[in-house]
């Protein structure tokens, strides 16, 4: 790894406030950096905790809703104890924290631009610690190669204040970073912990100069790189003193990393797994298996689920899925076809050899098998799939087999010719000890020999006219992987044969689209929106954003991903009212659903969440 060395520091006595930056720290163990986010600002939206103790970010003024507390800038004097405000042209203000009459000469400033809420008007509060993002102290790094490189990629300079670390460093390797958490890393005189990356939020939108919503930062991290991540938590575990020019001077394994209080869970976090073996299926595809570092962190993932992989090649950042073919004592087996004209697929192809690391995240997917009682119970199953989703179909068939072997299947494979059958002789194998397990092959540009020594059919199939002798349709319930024209053919055919569209189930790994400043929503509103398993209600405004925006504002659990309408993990019913779309998804929600990462309202809404 490349020598790496504190470029800046800086901290931010009034949360969510203009930093000040700093020549020097003394760290202390279960603590930030002296003075940060020491203050913060009562938004009146809800009630702050009794003593100073922790409270969560949206009960504070915040850059999601307001980019002008970027004006307000403040600087804290260690010695005297003292913060000093200053806003635009108003004579500045100077406080003692630990007064709180002192604080309400500054109270006044606030209320000139910041409106009341039920709890009252804006004030400023007293941290006990510190109102930092996490519950206990921690010290965020930022790498300002990553940072360079997320700028490479939008094709604009990315000021590194936009994510609001407190120790910037230089020389580490773009996305070295998110290697680290589990590790102790020696920075200066302290020893630090590195706990878990961040995501990143609306927040880095707005520009820390202009104070102006420029930039679509987590969107553009997701298209580019495939994630929401820029930046580590750490915990001071050895005191010392930190200084700009200070070196990173050594790793030691620690062990586990540990998820945040809130935030992202570690399947979604990038990290890099190592290459374990390396198996040709194929003419033209392979088997990689990979050992996660995040094993026992995440848990186990479920059949039918992805992951997804990140790397650079000499074009750039580039990130693709793959479905988990297998799995074995931990390791995770993809299977990847190679696509000559393809940027991925050639490049795992070259470089994904044993003892390699690739950067991966995951698993990733909600289309996973159902699960019965075992006895024969559950519906008949079709697994149809074409090339490469085989994948995907074999996975979901080694469920189905463990989960009720008794269980009706039927698995349809789709391929060119028996050159480049991947995996079917392992599906095949499975279902073949199935009592009541079905399987045709079809190859549509068979070579000599292939139809009798597959036993497979010439042609593309209509897969509702192969199904229907062979189980119960209008019972049954189909998945379905492969290129979206062939599903788009099996979906048709298997409904014009009398399967509900409901039981009808597929996914498309899309590759999100180039993304662009997020547009004005077209009715300004309010809307009132309730969130209604939670309980909390909110009238919109376009100053909140996206539904997932005011989710994540109010507090409301939602799962998100790529947050650009492509993989659909924020998709939630409406109960009741309409929606639109500032950034088109990459692929229609469900009728009677909501994309939250893209959608606004326009109208009063309901959601189930």
């Amino acid at each position: 790894m490349s020598e790496a060395r504190v470029r800046r520091l800086v901290r931010y006595p009034i949360k969510g406030c203009a930093g000040q930056d700093i020549t020097s720290a003394w760290l202390r163990p279960g603590l930030g950096l002296p003075g940060d986010r020491v203050l913060a600002i009562a938004n009146g939206q809800h009630p702050v905790p009794h003593a100073g103790r922790w409270a969560p970010t949206e009960t504070f003024a915040r850059l999601t809703t307001n980019p002008d507390l970027l004006r307000l800038r403040a600087a804290y004097d260690d010695t005297a104890a003292t913060v000093t405000l200053q806003h635009a042209d108003q004579d500045p203000v100077t406080v003692l924290p630990d007064q709180p009459e002192s604080r309400r000469d500054a109270d006044a400033l606030l209320r000139h631009w910041l409106p009341a809420g039920p709890h009252g008007g804006p004030e400023l509060v007293r941290a006990d610690r510190g109102y930092w993002d996490d519950r206990t102290g921690t010290v965020s790094l930022i790498n300002l190669d990553t940072v360079n490189a997320l700028a490479a990629a939008v094709g604009t300079p990315v000021d590194p204040l936009r994510f609001r670390g407190n120790v910037y460093l230089a020389g580490l390797g773009a996305w070295a970073e998110l290697s680290l958490p589990g590790e102790r890393i020696v920075l200066g005189e302290a020893e630090l912990e590195v706990l878990h990356p961040i995501n990143r939020c609306r927040a880095t939108c707005v520009n820390p100069v202009t104070h102006e919503v420029d930039l679509n930062i987590p969107a553009s991290l997701m298209t580019h790189f495939g994630h929401l991540f820029c930046g580590v938590r750490a915990r001071v575990s050895s005191p010392g003193t930190l200084r700009p020019g200070d070196r990173l001077t050594r790793f030691r394994h620690r062990g586990r990393p540990r998820p945040p209080s809130a935030g992202l869970p570690p399947e979604q976090w990038p990290r890099p797994a190592r290459v374990v073996r390396y198996e040709a299926e194929s003419d033209d595809v392979v088997s990689i298996w990979l050992r996660d570092p995040l094993q026992q962190l995440r848990g186990p993932h479920r059949p039918g689920q992805h992951l997804r992989l990140h790397v650079t090649d000499d074009r750039g950042p580039v990130w693709r899925c793959y479905t988990i073919s297998g799995s074995h004592r931990g390791d995770l087996r993809i299977s990847v076809k190679r696509h000559p004209d393809g940027r991925m697929s050639p490049w795992l192809h070259r470089h994904a050899r044993v003892g390699a690391t690739l950067l991966v995240s995951g698993p990733h997917g909600s289309l996973t098998a159902e699960s019965g009682s075992g006895s024969g119970s559950l519906s008949p199953l079709l697994l149809a799939g074409a090339g490469i989703g085989i994948t995907q179909t074999l996975a979901l068939l080694q469920a189905a087999a463990e989960e009720d072997p008794g269980r009706r299947i039927v698995l349809c494979h789709t391929a060119r010719s028996g050159r480049g059958l991947a995996l079917w002789e392992e599906a095949r194998a499975l279902i073949s000890a199935l009592p009541q397990g079905r399987a045709r092959l079809f190859l549509t540009h068979p070579e000599e020999g292939d139809l009798t020594r597959w036993n497979a059919t010439v042609g593309r199939p209509d897969l509702g006219a192969v199904a229907t002798p062979l189980l119960d349709l209008p019972t049954a319930t189909a998945y379905l992987c492969g290129p979206p024209r062939f599903m788009d053919a099996a979906r048709d055919g298997l409904i014009r044969h009398g399967l509900p569209a409901e039981a009808v189930h597929q996914e498309v790994f899309a590759s999100p689209p180039a993304p662009l400043p997020t547009p004005k929503p077209p009715l300004p509103g309010p809307f009132r929106v309730s969130f209604t398993v939670s309980d909390r209600q909110a009238d919109w405004a376009p100053d909140h954003g996206t539904l997932l925006d005011l989710a994540d504002e109010m507090g409301v659990p939602a799962p998100s991903g790529c947050r650009v309408g492509a993989c659909h993990l924020c998709q939630q019913p409406l109960s009741s009212g309409s929606v639109t779309y500032t950034t088109p998804p990459a692929l229609p929600p469900k009728h009677g659903s909501a994309l939250l990462c893209c959608a606004v309202p326009t109208s009063d809404v309901r959601i189930p969440l």
